[in-house]
């Protein structure tokens, strides 16, 4: 099963933190970078690379429901 790592998302509404984590992964991802990013359930997830972000759209709920990253 698909894991996920703490709170990488923000509602849009919400100011961004300068890094976040990759809910595929956990890796940290700066915020500012030009990462790829999915909005899901009116929330900004982002990831370190298009294979983390695929992965995630593929099955948002996997990761969410998750507790740890997969790698």
């Amino acid at each position: 099963m698909a894991h996920h790592a703490e709170a990488s998302h923000m509602p849009h509404d919400e100011a961004t933190p300068p890094t976040v984590r990759d809910p595929v992964c956990g890796m940290t991802v700066d915020s500012n970078a030009d990462k790829p990013s999915h909005r899901y359930d009116e929330h900004l997830y982002r990831f370190c690379s298009t294979h983390c972000h695929d992965m995630f759209a593929a099955d948002p709920q996997a990761y969410i429901r998750a507790k740890d990253p997969v790698c």
